[in-house]
This record gives C-alpha cells, sequence and structure tokens, in this order.
C-alpha cells in the first residue's frame, strides 16, 4: 500500500521535473489523489491494528 503511495510521489515529483506544462502534474496528482481515495479503508484498519503488516505474511511458522 505504502509502495503504491510512493510510486505515485515519484511520477508527480518526475512530472513537476521532467514534463514541461500544467498537464501532466494534474494528470500525476490526480492518479495520486485515486490511489489514496482507493486505499483509504487499508489506512484505517491499519491505524486500528486490525489489517495484517506484509512482514506477517513472510514469517516462518514453527512446528512443534
Amino acid at each position: 500500500m505504502f509502495g503504491v503511495l510512493m510510486l505515485y510521489a515519484a511520477f508527480i515529483y518526475t512530472a513537476i521535473v521532467l514534463a514541461p506544462g500544467i498537464g501532466p502534474d494534474l494528470i500525476a496528482a490526480g492518479l495520486f489523489l485515486m490511489a489514496l481515495w482507493k486505499h483509504m479503508e487499508n489506512f484505517r484498519r491499519l491505524c486500528a491494528g486490525e489489517e495484517n503488516r506484509v512482514s506477517a505474511v513472510f514469517k516462518k511458522k514453527r512446528v512443534a
């Protein structure tokens, strides 16, 4: 989730630095806002402690 937001933040930065004009900046900002909106429920679950973290997926289960 945070990776997606970092990707779009880098996309905004790249659009501002490399692309002339306001059009690419607005498109990049719009995509960032849509990604933020799409992941809002995940943010709420993370803050409430109800969402599994990525590291929990990679933990090895101990066999007794």
